[in-house]
């Protein structure tokens, strides 16, 4: 997907704070994907034409966790929704309000995620996802 902005600035001044605290490596990957690494994990950052996308990898796991759908489907109550975006927001506009949506997620509902805890896992019924073939 031809991006009319740099998503790796755009990641990097969301997720600054969350590098600082938990040790992650923020590195793009593709035009419209990016990683996040831990020592033991990475979630996958992307944006397409449906939205913005995450998903967890263990660090020698094959198949992963969708992040989003986990957050949504499990941790429901510990989300803080913003409102919606106007209909004259811009690609960019999007992208920043829902990775921001995203860091605050993560940051709130779910330190143990990042913390790489692994105890969640057990409460994840959704499919599991192939490892992104970059």
């Amino acid at each position: 997907m031809k991006l009319t902005f740099n998503l790796l600035e755009v990641l990097a001044k969301i997720f600054s704070d969350l590098q600082l605290e938990y040790d992650l490596d923020l590195s793009l990957l593709t035009e419209d994907s990016a990683t996040l690494r831990s020592k033991n994990y990475e979630i996958f950052l992307g944006i397409d034409y449906d939205g913005i996308y995450a998903s967890y990898f263990g660090k020698d796991e094959k198949l992963g966790y969708d992040l989003l759908g986990f957050l949504l489907e499990c941790r429901r109550d510990r989300l803080i929704f913003a409102k919606i975006e106007s209909d004259t927001a811009t690609h960019k506009d999007y992208a920043v309000h829902q990775f921001s949506a995203l860091a605050r997620h993560l940051h709130d509902g779910s330190p143990d995620i990042l913390a790489g805890e692994v105890t969640w896992k057990k409460s994840y019924r959704l499919p599991k996802l192939s490892r992104p073939g970059i």
